[in-house]
């Protein structure tokens, strides 16, 4: 009903006792859910980007490695 109707119109015809509690706490482990996921997308992008980092700083020095080696031998 709350996807059909909206959120604001089943609170306000729902009757004083459990009902509000209830609706209240559906509201709330959205909400909840909606942050975790947004936090684990951040999260995601994150770690992404330092394991790219990482992957580029290692390239780097195996050519650096490389280099030498290649000088050394001529």
């Amino acid at each position: 009903m709350i996807r059909k109707f909206g959120y604001d119109d089943i609170y306000r015809f729902a009757g004083e006792g459990d009902e509000k509690k209830v609706l209240v706490g559906i509201r709330r482990k959205k909400e909840r859910a909606k942050k975790k996921k947004a936090a684990g997308a951040g999260e995601g992008d994150e770690e992404e980007g330092v394991s790219l980092l990482s992957f580029m700083l290692h390239t780097l020095l195996s050519l650096s490695t490389l280099s030498s080696l290649i000088s050394a031998v001529l």
